[in-house]
């Protein structure tokens, strides 16, 4: 996969990137670190989240491939990381010049809507409840109150 073919809903993503930047760790309530870097390729950019040892195995100017990571919205700006079972290593070449007009967690995504399945429960599926007709709701029902 690559950098530009990345969605909100991207996973088990395996690819070589670059990294270009990274920030200072910094120390979160649960008692670990999160350190955010900047990561591409030939296609474009996009900031990865780094946690706890992850922090000190990554450098910067280094090639890394990465391994079942993924990507997600974090405040509506995509964003990649390992998650519960990803995992990175060194790659020994390098990456071809990296596109860096092309941040993905510069683009604005909106929220998914979950996947609630079809009917039943998640609003009735268009009908009004009063006579199960589509088109309109049961307050607006031409039958409420007969």
């Amino acid at each position: 996969m690559r950098v530009d073919e990345l969605t909100p809903r991207s996973s088990r993503v395996s690819m070589a990137v670059k990294v270009l930047s990274m920030d200072e760790p910094r120390d979160i309530e649960s008692g670990g670190r999160v350190c955010e870097g900047l990561v591409g390729d030939e296609t474009g950019t996009i900031v990865m989240s780094f946690w706890d040892e992850e922090c000190d195995q990554v450098a910067v100017d280094a090639t890394i491939w990465l391994k079942d990571a993924r990507a997600t919205l974090v405040r509506g700006s995509l964003r990649l990381s390992l998650g519960k079972f990803g995992s990175l290593d060194e790659l020994g070449r390098e990456v071809g010049s990296v596109r860096d007009d092309l941040n993905l967690s510069d683009l604005a995504y909106a929220m998914p809507r979950p996947d609630r399945g079809r009917g039943g429960g998640g609003g009735g599926g268009g009908k009004c409840f009063n006579c199960g007709k589509p088109g309109h709701i049961s307050r607006e029902c031409p039958d409420r109150g007969n």
